[in-house]
């Protein structure tokens, strides 16, 4: 794999600190884990934790500023920590994460919320949460939350309830496959860099087959449908007053393949119902539809699985622009077709190959742990 250069960035005007080479390097990009990236330095450099990460090829893809004074970093990141200094070793190992570490520190009051674009949704808690209420404490940073709107739905047991902003985020992305990353830097007219991040579920879909010679490491956990969580769900009327005579607005079944409808023969297993209640105010502003609940309310249940491999770097099927966390793929192992998306990737100097991570996103990933390994 390649060399890249290193840049240190300030934590609040972004103006370069150190550039340096790097031989030894590792880039995670893992929106489920949120994992650390790593560089390792030759000398001794006093690092600041908070700053800002750059990394890029000295040459083709992610390298170098166009005409009009931006560039697409192959990583952009938050510095955690550094090792090497005190030492005096004669190399500075540093450790660094995405952008989204940026909201570990952050809690905020969550509610019911509901509505027709989760992406503007989650604008507003970065804007008001980090940039409005820290904004002494970054650099000039803008959102894109622009595309097509998802339909959301959110409902704490205890509203309003603290909330870590970088686990509700996350959870987003488990269930809508919407992620806050870096587009690219800007050059600003004053020669101040801005930092331009988006809020997006990526378009198109990436299509892998296990029959592809350099393709490789392939490792598939499945969990099948049903086998924990609710699989029925009954949507009640906020008005009702009556146990037994409850105003049912709608009730909906998870099935044995996944799919939530409100056809109870989808349930073919010999697993009772787990029924779950959800409480619908129908006077509320911005009403979420019965199936944007019960896509909310069972997703957690459903068919889950995690599967890796890697890709080669120069590969023609799948070119490292092509990896956006969140973009739909379909993945064909063994003649079994999983519907998923990309959840995480990593590259280093170590190797000439990609690794690529997927999940069917749901609101929980534990049961992947528990799955059973094709």
């Amino acid at each position: 794999m390649r060399t890249v250069n290193v840049t240190i960035l300030d934590r609040l005007t972004l103006e370069t600190k150190l550039s340096k080479r790097c031989v030894i390097w590792e880039i995670r990009h893992d929106y489920v884990d949120n994992s650390q990236t790593h560089f390792e330095l030759n000398g001794d450099f006093d690092i600041k934790e908070g700053d800002f990460i750059l990394a890029k090829f000295e040459s083709g893809e992610f390298s170098s500023w166009n005409n009009k004074g931006r560039m697409i970093p192959l990583f952009l990141g938050v510095i955690g920590s550094s090792e090497g200094k005190q030492e005096r070793t004669g190399t500075t190992k540093i450790n660094a994460y995405d952008i989204l570490k940026l909201l570990g520190d952050v809690e905020f009051p969550a509610t019911y919320k509901s509505g027709n674009n989760v992406q503007r949704h989650l604008n507003a808690l970065i804007r008001l949460y980090l940039m409005q209420y820290l904004n002494s404490q970054l650099p000039p940073i803008s959102i894109d939350d622009s595309g097509a709107g998802i339909p959301h739905l959110y409902q704490p047991s205890d509203p309003p309830t603290p909330t870590n902003l970088m686990e509700y985020a996350i959870n987003i992305f488990k269930k809508y496959g919407v992620s806050w990353t870096v587009k690219e830097l800007r050059r600003r007219s004053d020669g101040r860099l801005l930092l331009e991040t988006r809020i997006e579920k990526p378009k198109g879909r990436l299509r892998f087959k296990n029959n592809v010679s350099h393709f490789m490491n392939w490792s598939v956990y499945v969990t099948p449908a049903n086998e924990e969580g609710s699989n029925h769900l009954l949507i009640v009327d906020k008005k009702t007053r009556n146990s037994e005579q409850p105003i049912m607005l709608a009730q909906y079944f998870l099935g044995d393949d996944g799919t939530i409808s409100q056809d109870r023969s989808a349930v073919r297993s010999h697993k009772l119902f787990q029924t779950k209640v959800h409480v619908y105010d129908t006077e509320q502003e911005d009403k979420p539809s019965y199936d944007d609940v019960a896509r909310s309310e069972l997703s957690a249940s459903s068919y889950s699985h995690e599967i890796s491999f890697d890709i080669p770097y120069d590969s023609d099927i799948c070119q490292l622009s092509d990896l956006r966390l969140g973009i739909d793929c379909t993945i064909y192992y063994d003649k079994q077709q999983y519907p998923s998306i990309l959840t995480g990737y990593s590259l280093s100097s170590k190797s000439d190959y990609i690794s690529l991570k997927f999940g069917n996103v749901r609101s929980t990933l534990k049961s992947i742990v528990k799955g059973k390994k094709k």
